[in-house]
Order: C-alpha cells, then structure tokens, then sequence
C-alpha cells in the first residue's frame, strides 16, 4: 500500500512516520499471515519506544541504559505497572500473535491477526483515552482545541471509550455530538442527543441541537482533518509554549506523532 493510499483510507492511520513502513507490512494481506505478526511485533515494540519511552523511565526511575536492556516483556510490564493495565493487556496479546509469527509451524485464525492489528492501529488513541480517564475531559480545556486537530472519526473513538467512564460530562457529551456530525453522520448526533437527554435536562438539550443545527450548516468553512498530514498541520497551527508547560505529557504524544523521534 502506497503513502498515498495510507493516507486516503476512509478511517485514516494515526501512524509516526517512523513506524510507517512496518504499519505498511502488517496491514498487507498479500503478505503470509506469520510475516504479518513478525511486523505487528516490530511495530509495538517501536510504539512502545517511541510514544512511552521517555514517561516510563522516569516513571519507574530507571536509566536509558537499564531500558535498553529490557526485553519487549518487560517493556509490557512496565506499562501496566505506571500506564494502564488495559492498555498493557493489549500489548500483551499483539506480542503473542507476533512470537508465534516469529516460530516455524504456527498458524493463525483471521480473527487473531485482526485483533492484533486493531489493537495496533489504535495504540495512539488508546494513550489518549488513558490521559482522559486520568484528566477529566472538562478540567484542561486548552487540550481540547488540540483533541480537535485529529480527524473526527478518531475523536468518536475516543470520546466513546472515556464516556464509558464518565457518562454524563457534558463536555464530552457535547464534544462526541459535534465529532459524530463533522464523521460525516449528521443523524446519529442527533440521535445521541435524544438518548441522553433525560440525563443532561431538556436546557442543556435544545442548546446541543441548536449548535449541531448551526454547526452542520456552516461545515464548510471548518478546516477538518483527513489524515496524518492534516493533522500535523492543524496541530502545528495550534500549539504554543504553554501547552508544553502545562501539559507535556499530552502534548509531547502529539509531538511524536506528527513529528517523530526528532521533536
């Protein structure tokens, strides 16, 4: 799959460009099922490197050296131990997949390869939804400007997953609605409205229809995001110096994803 059609796909990549070549390999169905685990391997242990490196070695007050020496396992360990446990049980089962694709004679369902890989395409966005569970969507409101920088499908898989642990922020009640109709899927914003309108009162309500009633007419004038390099550009808009000192741990995951190892 060329850049190009990385980048055109209806649900876009979130991708560092560093792991692009082995996103590129384990999404390649003409590819044999064990090669495609061998990449999904190479590409969590790159991820790891890459978006938690730096927060788990402070985090668990350990030196470069030390992590360096750590095998994938421990890696894993650590994550759950100073990241989320979630998270780290899905690092677990994409390295599983993967060591089998690294051993003569394994065989695979369709089923475990694609979990793996949605487990693997998701990895930014699940570091994302870990910040919000831990910093309520509502408390640091800059962080939401720059939430809006990622293309709106993203941002629906994102709200959803933190709404499941805070039903009824009106903030995210508010933000999911909009990501809903700026999807592309006008009606079920309004339908999501209507299904919790009992719990945020008719006031609270009627202003969410009438900003997705206004919203929806002036779509056209919205810079909306459609894929990495979008977001890259949005982003670098967006961002000032006060994000990196009131917020680095959010901010820096955006830097290396629209930037890389050199942000």
């Amino acid at each position: 799959m060329s850049q190009e059609n990385i980048l055109s796909v209806s649900i876009p990549p979130l991708i560092p460009s560093e792991l692009m070549d082995e996103y590129r390999d384990f999404i390649n169905p003409v590819l044999r099922d064990v090669l495609q685990a061998t990449c999904l391997r190479r590409y969590l242990d790159g991820a790891i490197d890459l978006l938690l490196k730096d927060r788990l070695i402070s985090l668990s007050n350990i030196s470069e050296n030390e992590w360096k020496k750590k095998d994938l396992d421990k890696k894993i360990v650590l994550v759950k131990n100073h990241i989320d446990k979630e998270v780290a049980t899905k690092y677990f089962k994409i390295k599983k997949t993967g060591n089998k694709g690294a051993h003569p004679g394994n065989t695979f369902t369709a089923n475990e390869i694609r979990t793996a890989v949605n487990y693997a395409v998701n990895i930014f966005e699940d570091l994302l939804v870990v910040y919000f569970k831990k910093n309520k969507i509502g408390t640091e409101l800059p962080l939401l400007t720059l939430l809006s920088s990622l293309p709106p499908i993203k941002r629906v898989y994102i709200l959803e997953k933190v709404r499941q642990h805070d039903k009824n922020n009106l903030w995210i009640i508010d933000k999911l609605s909009m990501a809903y109709l700026k999807s592309g899927n006008y009606e079920k914003s309004l339908n999501f409205l209507e299904s919790v309108k009992d719990d945020i009162g008719a006031a609270y309500y009627e202003d969410f229809i009438l900003k997705i009633e206004d919203l929806k007419k002036s779509l056209h004038h919205f810079d909306i995001s459609k894929n990495i390099d979008d977001v890259a550009r949005i982003f670098n808009i967006l961002i000032d110096d006060e994000y990196f000192i009131k917020y680095p741990e959010f901010t820096n995951m955006f830097c290396v994803l629209v930037s890389g190892y050199n942000y």
